[in-house]
């Protein structure tokens, strides 16, 4: 007598796939490191919001729009394969303030609007 069950134990699975996540938390922290972002003052402690890039500001407007634009390329490009970008566009969203912030100091504006 054969046995038409499959034996347990040695069937492969069909649909694996690789998760790649986008770690929000640590980039917000190695970002406020290198003075992108810092902590926020009011309300919780793990909020971070953008900062000018005080080294950025004496350069000229095309220098720090290709910075920070080679920084965005740069995250982008390595968590592209990620499910949710969505949480990746959300930091993108504090770089590219970050920017408008360095620009603002630059010009010797008040708000970065």
């Amino acid at each position: 007598m054969s046995s038409i069950a499959p034996k347990m134990g040695k069937q492969r699975s069909k649909h694996t796939r690789m998760f790649l996540s986008v770690p929000v938390k640590k980039l917000h922290k190695k970002y406020a490191d290198r003075g992108f972002l810092r902590k926020a003052r009011k309300g919780k402690n793990d909020k971070f919001v953008p900062r000018r890039l005080d080294a950025m500001v004496g350069k000229t407007d095309f220098a720090i729009i290709s910075y920070y634009r080679s920084v965005i390329v740069g995250l982008v490009n390595y968590y592209q394969l990620s499910e949710r970008l969505s949480d990746l566009y959300n930091f993108i969203y504090d770089l590219r303030r970050s920017a408008a912030l360095t620009l603002a100091h630059a010009h010797k504006q008040k708000t970065a609007k």
